[in-house]
């Protein structure tokens, strides 16, 4: 057989024989040198004193399970000081020896179990036809050479979970290399100071607010920097701001006050975009694609093609450019509204209200009386909705959604928390922000909280 169909075997390697089956491709093959070397004395043989054959798992050829029977050779040693008199040849750019896998098929299972660990990496190589058991390819992983990393020099500590609430460990990674490098088994000072120890090389920890990590810090490494990453960062400033906010409350109150009285302010950034949820979104994209097909239907029915013609050049249904064209529009599909649970006593809820009960608790009472399965908050939800429309001037009726009250009337509500205003400042006051308009920015950050907190404070019931 020609050797150039099996271009892709290892090098070293001709072949005598395929046997093809069901499902399995069986190649004969055997090694072209004429001689070998002893692996103890290194000395070349051309002395063959027998063959045996091996059998080896090979890549898989289209979709075929490939078995190689390699024949080996046997010689004897011509070195007099050798204590090996007979050897066999060895193959190193096909297999290793005692193996049962050429090189690079363990190579490529090796990396599924890497990738995918031992249970789905055996699933996965049962579909590429090289298969392997979850045990054996946990064994590539454990024989796997590990690369030493480089001495760290910029250090990143911090803890995590073996199993959240009960242990914790702490990882080290190089924040240079951007990788972990190691893992303690516990959040010890002792034992990060005596990884320090071993590892004179760095000169910058980066740590969180941990008293351990800093103790271990100075005992392993004394001469090292110690910096807090940038979320403790942010939260360290943001704690002592909100400390400063809560005692000087009604100085905050004025700055609020001066802001919303002075008018809106000029905006110095782009505004963020509507965030939208995602099934509006999607719903709208949907609408947005029917409306563009509707109107290449209406543009093809305006030349004067016939409905059918248009059903099969756009690829719909006849029945669909026919509803379509008769609607005038692209359909919307819009779902009829749900009944609600307080469809049947709204005569009763409407003529309480009439009589003067503005109490969403006492009118749930009533409702609860004459056998209403809902709960309080629905009937409070809808007196505090006829609150709204008769504070907005409503004459009663279906309720609607009440208008925000104007930004004069917001900015007297109740001043935003401590805890609020403590983490908008250092994340206003990052940076790469410009510092000249740093107060007209926290001014609107201070007048939006202070909106939302007026309008809940409203609408309570």
């Amino acid at each position: 057989m020609s050797q150039a169909v099996f271009c892709l075997l290892p090098v070293g390697v001709t072949v005598d024989r395929l046997l093809p089956a069901d499902d399995t491709i069986i190649i004969e093959a055997h090694a072209t040198s004429p001689s070998a070397n002893c692996p103890l004395c290194d000395h070349a043989s051309s002395r063959r004193q027998s063959t045996y054959r091996r059998r080896l798992a090979d890549l898989p050829w289209q979709g075929r399970i490939v078995r190689l029977h390699l024949q080996v050779r046997r010689f004897r040693c011509g070195n007099v000081g050798c204590p090996r008199s007979i050897f066999a040849e060895r193959l190193p750019e096909v297999t290793t020896p005692m193996a049962r896998r050429t090189t690079r098929l363990r190579e490529l299972q090796q990396a599924l179990g890497l990738a995918l660990g031992g249970e789905p990496g055996a699933r996965l190589t049962v579909r590429l036809a090289m298969p392997v058991s979850a045990d054996t390819l946990l064994r590539m992983i454990w024989a796997a050479p590990v690369s030493v990393p480089a001495a760290p020099r910029v250090l990143g500590v911090d803890d995590f979970a073996f199993r959240r609430g009960q242990r914790y460990g702490t990882i080290l990674c190089d924040l240079e290399q951007n990788r972990a490098i190691d893992l303690l088994p516990d959040r010890k000072a002792a034992t990060l100071a005596a990884w320090l120890k071993r590892h004179p090389s760095i000169e910058i920890v980066a740590r969180d607010r941990a008293s351990a990590y800093a103790d271990g810090i100075r005992q392993g490494a004394p001469d090292a920097l110690q910096v807090t990453d940038r979320w403790h960062l942010l939260r360290n400033c943001s704690d002592a701001l909100q400390g400063v906010f809560d005692r000087h409350h009604r100085q905050v109150r004025r700055a609020i006050e001066a802001a919303a009285a002075s008018g809106p302010a000029t905006p110095l950034a782009e505004e963020p975009k509507e965030r939208v949820a995602a099934a509006v979104r999607r719903s709208r994209e949907r609408l947005a694609q029917r409306q563009a097909r509707y109107e290449e239907v209406a543009r093809l029915h305006a030349q004067g093609l016939p409905m059918a013609q248009i059903a099969q050049t756009l690829g719909m249904g006849f029945s669909s450019v026919r509803r379509w064209l008769r609607a005038g529009q692209a359909p919307r599909w819009r779902k009829p509204p749900r009944p609600k649970r307080l469809d049947r006593c709204q005569a009763y809820l409407e003529r309480r209200w009439q009589e003067g009960c503005r109490s969403g608790t006492q009118l749930w009472r009533d409702l609860r009386a004459r056998g209403f399965p809902g709960g309080r908050s629905v009937v409070c939800d809808w007196a505090r909705q006829q609150r709204r429309d008769a504070s907005d001037g409503s004459s009663g009726g279906t309720p609607r959604m009440a208008r925000r009250p104007p930004p004069a009337a917001r900015a007297r509500g109740c001043r935003p928390a401590g805890r609020r205003c403590g983490w908008s400042w250092p994340r206003r006051n990052q940076p790469g922000r410009r510092s000249a308009a740093w107060s007209t920015c926290w001014s609107r950050r201070l007048r939006r909280s202070s909106r939302r907190c007026s309008w809940r404070a409203g609408s309570a019931p």
